[in-house]
């Protein structure tokens, strides 16, 4: 059963590592995306359970911005502020932040693939770098952990 344990813990941290460098060619290639103009049309902060068990409660907060651009004659609404998808955080402070920066009404550059331009983000950067390095690093730790026996 630990070796099983031990290959699981493994192919999660290859997946991570790997998830990592994906995002990472992502920011990469949003540098040449177009950008359009654009206006927030929601922002806002809601706080969701992130809870793992009944027994650990754990709130995180959601900076919710959406917005609204054309490309062509055509009408898109995004929600990413970054590569990686919505932003869930521990820090309600943070999520403030980016709803100050965020504010409804306000005219936004919105950075579109131009192969798909429902896909697009407010900025070009990743956000969630550390949790694939981190968690990538402790699942490779354990996994190598269950196969050795200790």
């Amino acid at each position: 059963m630990k070796t099983v344990m031990g290959i699981v813990m493994l192919c999660v941290a290859c997946w991570t590592v790997w998830k990592k460098f994906a995002l990472g060619r992502e920011v990469e290639q949003s540098l040449g995306w177009p950008r359009a103009q654009g206006e927030v049309t929601r922002s806002s902060i809601s706080l969701e359970d992130s809870s793992t068990s009944w027994d650990n409660p754990q709130k995180t907060y959601k900076a919710n911005i959406r917005y609204e651009y054309s490309v062509g004659r055509k009408q898109y609404c995004g929600n990413k502020i970054c590569i990686g998808g919505q932003l869930q955080l521990s820090l309600k402070g943070k999520a403030d932040r980016y709803c100050a920066e965020y504010p409804v009404g306000r005219a936004v550059a919105v950075y579109y693939n131009p192969d798909n331009p429902a896909v697009a983000v407010l900025e070009r950067r990743e956000e969630t770098s550390w949790f694939y390095l981190v968690g990538g690093a402790v699942m490779a730790i354990v996994g190598f952990l269950f196969l050795t026996g200790r």
